[in-house]
């Protein structure tokens, strides 16, 4: 089984992944008691926040508990705002005292710190083994060159097969 994927330019796809993990948990696909939602590269932590509180009215609108945490990742920008399901950590995805902040298993993993292809396969390698083995993992700026250059489709064949 290759690793499971979603990749998104706007907004109303990044939703569409969030209602995928929530669905996948009112189908029974997972039981956690807590949903682990991670984005690396939060930056100032605006996308972070909105979907924290989509998901909130989301669950209330449902009359569903909404338990879960959003993690968010920067090396550079602190949020500009708090909010109680926000955790944030400062540093390099990649340092161990981040990496071991965010307890296993997370159900959603979104991928947006830095763009190039190297930055992006490290980061998928390293929080890949927490994904949930049903989680989704969500790329940003990887189909078309938004932010510079960008690595294509047809790289991301060599990561197929690593969460097997």
């Amino acid at each position: 089984m290759a690793f499971p994927r979603l990749f998104f330019n706007d907004i109303r796809r990044l939703y569409e992944s969030v209602r995928v993990v929530i669905n996948r948990r009112d189908a029974g696909v997972y039981n956690p008691d807590l949903l682990r939602f991670v984005e690396v590269g939060s930056n100032e932590g605006g996308t972070s926040l909105h979907l924290i509180r989509w998901m909130e009215e989301y669950f209330r609108n449902r009359d569903q508990d909404s338990n879960f945490l959003y993690y968010g990742i920067d090396m550079q920008q602190e949020p500009h705002e708090t909010h109680e399901k926000f955790v944030f950590l400062k540093g390099y995805s990649f340092d161990k005292a981040v990496y071991s902040a965010i307890p296993d298993p997370i159900h959603w993993l979104f991928i947006d710190a830095c763009h190039c292809k190297q930055c992006v396969v490290k980061d998928v390698l390293v929080y890949l083994p927490k994904l949930h083995p049903n989680g989704v993992l969500v790329f940003h700026d990887v189909a078309e060159p938004i932010q510079g250059k960008v690595a294509q489709w047809n790289d991301w064949k060599e990561l197929e097969g690593v969460h097997d």
